[in-house]
C-alpha cells in the first residue's frame, strides 16, 4: 500500500462505527454512499487495509458507492467491536501501527513477518510468531505507530537495525518507509518516502516516551535476509 497523500488525508474519514453490522452473517455493511474514499481505486484500497487490520477473520464488510457495491474482508482482527461501535483512541492507535508497518512505498507487495513486543498489539495470536518464521525473517526493519484516523494524522517510524547491511535489505526489498529522505518537519525531524516522522533508532529513550501517547501500540517489521 502507498500512502502518499492520500493514505494520511482520508482515514480519517473512515473511524465512524459499523453500527450495521450483522452478527450472525459476520457482516458489517458500511454506509458510505456518496462519500469520495468509495470514489477510487486507491482510496478503496486505504479503506480494503483498514478492514483487513480491525477486523477479524471471516468478518466481511459491504460498502454501497453511488451505484457499485464493494466488499473488504478482515484478518488481522486488532479492533472487533469496531462492527458496533466507533474506534476508541486505543484502538486507532492500534489499527495505525498496523497500517503503517503494512505500508510499501512504491505499493508492491512484500512478505514481512508483523510482531508486537509490547502494549495491546502484542496479546493477539495475529502478532504471534513461531520459531521456524523468527529464523527466516531476522532482519529488523523498525516499528510503526502513531494514529491516522485523526484530523492531523500522526505517523512515526524508528529504525531497527541501522548498519549498511541492513539498509541494502531494506532497499532490495523496496521498504524504505523507515529510511530518512532529505525532507524535515518543522521540528527539523527527518521524514521518511511514506512521508512518516522517523524518530531515530527504536532502542532511543525519545522513541520510548512517543510511542507511551499511542498507547504503546506498535508495530514491529520483520525480513528475510534474501
Amino acid at each position: 500500500m502507498n500512502p502518499r497523500g492520500l493514505f494520511l488525508a482520508c482515514v480519517s474519514c473512515i473511524s465512524m462505527s459499523l453500527a450495521n453490522a450483522d452478527e450472525e452473517r459476520r457482516v458489517a455493511v458500511i454506509d458510505l454512499s456518496g462519500s469520495a474514499l468509495l470514489a477510487t481505486e486507491a482510496s478503496r484500497s486505504v479503506l480494503d487495509y483498514v478492514v483487513q487490520c480491525a477486523l477479524p477473520d471471516g468478518t466481511t464488510a459491504e460498502a454501497k458507492y453511488l451505484d457499485q457495491e464493494f466488499q473488504f474482508r478482515g484478518a488481522m482482527g486488532i479492533a472487533p467491536d469496531w462492527r458496533a461501535r466507533a474506534l476508541t483512541n486505543e484502538e486507532q492507535a492500534a489499527v495505525s501501527a498496523c497500517l503503517l508497518a503494512r505500508t510499501n512505498a512504491f505499493g508492491v507487495p512484500v512478505q514481512i513477518s508483523l510482531r508486537s513486543g509490547e502494549g495491546p498489539l502484542a496479546q493477539l495470536s495475529s502478532f504471534a510468531t513461531s520459531e521456524a518464521e523468527r529464523r527466516t525473517f531476522p532482519v529488523f526493519e523498525g516499528a510503526f505507530f502513531g494514529n491516522v484516523f485523526l484530523r492531523t494524522p500522526h505517523a512515526y517510524t524508528c529504525r531497527g537495525d541501522t548498519s549498511g547491511s541492513t539498509e541494502r535489505v531494506l532497499r532490495r526489498f523496496k521498504r524504505i518507509c523507515t529510511l530518512p529522505t532529505e525532507q524535515r518537519t518543522p521540528e527539523g525531524r527527518p521524514v521518511s518516502a511514506c512521508g512518516f516522522i522517523v524518530l531515530g533508532r527504536c532502542d532511543d529513550p525519545d522513541v520510548k516516551r512517543i510511542k507511551a501517547d499511542f498507547a504503546n501500540a506498535v508495530a514491529e517489521v520483520y525480513l528475510p535476509i534474501e
